[in-house]
């Protein structure tokens, strides 16, 4: 039996499939897929499993977890990957030049990279599993569905709940920062994100009377304008980060007084107990201002994201593993990312940390806001992503004492 894998065999045997990763990256941005619609990820996914011979189950209906186990009992690091796409059409350029590849879906397209995350893990899978004999314990491979919406936090906490991994690891492509270039902070990350949406219902009539009717849409317009000054009147700067009124609905043609009005905001922090005030503001704002125009409310929506924290003690290692692989000069400090994560649920429940990687390259026009048409990665990291993968696991599992 061979010895420990160095650090440099894992960047060169990742580097050594550049083919495969660009094809398999290629082919899922092809087939990029909506959230919890991800059948042909998924199903590749599945299909790469049972070619490994390595058990997998779902998790939801399109997510799956992957289950490779070394030579003996150990240590279980949890890898994840994001597999969808946004419901967004995507330009044929990006920055600078035509694409090398674009979405057949139409409407839908990877403009954040989780097609790239994806490609990655499938790749990081095989290479371990060559390897499974070199190393103790177990890697767990989560393919995660519905991402964006979020959709699947339910199933993926039970499944580690179920599971009880030591570590939890991912990275994400970031335009932020330049290719070859990689953050693993420690501490508030991404911010943790609110969703809250009310319905306001009055009674509804005909536009020539009234005064017979008690129309919800003058009591919606306060509510938002009340709503966009929440962010000077109750709330520190310091405590949340965004509050943006995104939501205002209401009637169907010009002469109808709806029965009903929906207005809605949303809100990002990093630490969650300041969002209970805004909570309660909202709650009080929506409540009077309808009743004062002579209808009812309720709340309909109230979405709740945590912000991702990186443990000390993982983010620790992770940067060990990243100077191992490309030299300390990969390393760079970054500001958090006002976005939301489902990985801030999920590192609520297991240690580990979410790792920025750059893919800001002039020369191939990438770096483009994430989410917009513009979009577009920097293949030449694909093989980093797939090493550090690999390297966060093999030190997680090799790593002597406890693990802090």
């Amino acid at each position: 039996m061979e010895g420990a894998i160095t650090a440099q065999r894992v960047k060169q045997a990742a580097r050594e499939q550049m083919e495969e990763l660009v094809a398999l990256r290629r082919y899922l941005h092809e087939n990029a897929e909506p959230s919890m619609e991800e059948k042909t990820a998924s199903a590749l996914v599945r299909q790469e499993a049972q070619r490994l011979g390595l058990p997998w189950e779902s998790v939801g209906e399109y997510g799956v977890v992957v289950t490779l186990k070394g030579r003996r009992e150990g240590r279980c690091i949890c890898l994840r990957a994001d597999m969808d796409a946004l419901r967004l059409t995507e330009s044929e350029t990006n920055l600078s030049r035509r694409r090398e590849v674009i979405s057949k879906n139409p409407g839908v397209c990877h403009a954040c990279g989780h097609d790239g995350h994806t490609a990655a893990l499938l790749v990081a899978m095989r290479l371990l599993t060559r390897w499974r004999d070199r190393f103790d314990g177990t890697v767990l491979f989560l393919f995660e569905s519905g991402e964006e919406l979020p959709g699947t936090i339910p199933e993926v906490s039970a499944m580690l709940r179920d599971r009880k991994p030591d570590r939890l690891f991912a990275l994400h492509v970031w335009n932020e920062l330049e290719s070859g270039k990689i953050c693993i902070d420690a501490g508030p990350r991404m911010s943790g994100g609110g969703g809250l949406v009310y319905e306001i219902l009055g009674k509804g009539g005909h536009g020539s009377a009234p005064a017979a009717a008690v129309s919800p849409i003058r009591p919606a317009v306060q509510i938002a304008s009340m709503f966009d000054e929440m962010r000077l009147t109750a709330v520190d700067p310091a405590d949340v980060n965004v509050i943006s009124v995104n939501l205002l609905q209401a009637g169907s043609a010009s002469n109808i007084i709806p029965e009903t009005a929906r207005v809605g905001f949303s809100f990002r922090y990093y630490e969650p107990r300041y969002t209970t005030g805004i909570r309660e503001r909202s709650a009080r704002i929506v409540e009077n201002v309808a009743a004062a125009y002579g209808c009812m409310s309720s709340l309909v929506q109230d979405l709740r994201l945590d912000p991702v924290y990186n443990d000390e003690g993982a983010s620790a290692l992770a940067r060990g593993s990243a100077q191992k692989l490309f030299g300390k000069d990969c390393l760079v400090s970054a500001p958090a990312w006002a976005a939301c994560e489902s990985m801030g649920s999920y590192l609520s429940m297991v240690p580990g940390c979410l790792a920025f990687v750059g893919i800001r390259n002039e020369a191939v026009g990438s770096g483009g806001l994430h989410h917009n048409p513009l979009f577009d990665i920097d293949e030449e990291v694909l093989p980093a992503c797939t090493a550090l993968h690999i390297q966060v696991a093999l030190d997680t599992l090799q790593s002597e004492g406890e693990l802090t």
